[in-house]
């Protein structure tokens, strides 16, 4: 009976007070709108367009719960930021695991007290366009993992970037599969101390630009090697060493692209003579350089036939009394260093009709 009274007490209390709601809890409402106004204080998702935009100052607490967020990361398709945007000191994997956005543009922000960018779009792999043309790195130190994963960028403009007290530059590129140009010639290392795996399993990146104070690109930064690096002011001679990455050594502002052999490895100048009288072709062509045979295919019957691949010469005359007004698709490949490229020589392949 005692404790009935004291409930009646407390109730009338707080219907007096206004506290009492048929709804939602006032105690859930008030905490919803805290939370509501701390997302609006520097954040807008529109769940329709599935754009997210950043404006005014967003701070370090802001950052976690941005990249906290298990709706964002899945429903984001783009961000932007609004003109006055100012990123904080640690932008530490702030769109980290935003696995479906296409395009971020921060050119508007700043970023000028920005300390750590320590995996700020890793795991973005739907991620085609990044503008981060605006970015001051002045006082960044921390840039691992910055584009860790983000499969789909095949190009990056880091013009800006001033990298004088960045010490730690590791996979700072790992995985980025799509990457096949960049320019870091703005890149300061004499402070980097951590370079390992930077440009890991950058499969596809042919072609690389380091300005005069990035000197030396060593092995444990896993750039492949492919076929060997090339300086294109001395496009003949490798230079990438022996190891099994690749290793730059830099002198001044240089661009370094992958070692091509551009000889050709088949004829590419083929000439027909006709003898009406005798119902034959005779085939000449260029020299292969290191060629020591030359064969001759022809397409009967929807398959490519070889007619021979002993010819030493580079000419080849076809037997007599071929049928007039018959038509041929013919291809002749060379055999360089044990190989034929028969796929350059069908490229290759010329249609001849006899007389």
């Amino acid at each position: 009976m005692q404790l009935k009274k004291v409930l009646a007490v407390v109730m009338s209390l707080c219907m007096v007070a206004g506290a009492v709601s048929y709804g939602a809890p006032v105690i859930s409402q008030a905490l919803a709108a805290q939370a509501a106004e701390a997302e609006e204080e520097c954040c807008f998702f529109d769940e329709t367009t599935g754009v997210f935009t950043l404006r005014g100052e967003v701070d370090d607490l802001a950052v976690k719960r941005l990249s906290e967020k298990n709706w964002n990361k899945v429903s984001v398709k783009s961000v932007i930021a609004e003109e006055g945007t100012v990123l904080p000191k640690d932008c530490s994997k702030l769109f980290s695991g935003f696995v479906y956005c296409e395009s971020i543009d921060l050119s508007k922000a700043d970023t000028s007290n920005v300390e750590n960018m320590q995996g700020m779009f890793e795991l973005c792999y739907d991620l085609k366009d990044l503008d981060i043309s605006g970015f001051n790195t002045k006082k960044v130190e921390n840039m691992s993992g910055m584009f860790l994963s983000c499969n789909k960028l095949s190009s990056l403009d880091l013009s800006g970037f001033d990298t004088g007290k960045v010490t730690e530059m590791q996979g700072m590129f790992a995985y980025c599969n799509g990457l096949t140009y960049l320019d870091v010639s703005s890149f300061d290392t004499s402070n980097v101390t951590k370079m390992n795996g930077m440009f890991d399993s950058c499969y596809i990146l042919n072609e690389l630009t380091l300005g005069e104070k990035y000197p030396l690109i060593p092995d444990t930064a896993c750039l492949p090697k492919g076929n060997g690096w090339v300086n294109t002011k001395v496009p003949a001679t490798i230079i990438s060493g022996d190891r099994a990455y690749a290793v730059i050594e830099n002198n001044g502002r240089n661009t370094y692209v992958q070692y091509t052999n551009n000889k050709p490895t088949c004829p590419t100048k083929i000439r027909v003579e006709y003898s009406e009288k005798y119902h034959q072709v005779r085939f000449k062509w260029n020299k292969v350089e290191g060629a020591d045979r030359y064969g001759i295919a022809v397409y009967l019957a929807g398959k490519w036939r070889i007619q021979t691949q002993d010819i030493t010469d580079n000419v080849y005359t076809s037997p007599k009394n071929l049928l007039p007004g018959k038509t041929y698709k013919v291809a002749i490949a060379a055999r360089v260093n044990g190989s034929w490229d028969t796929k350059s020589a069908i490229r290759n392949a010329v249609t001849i009709t006899i007389k």
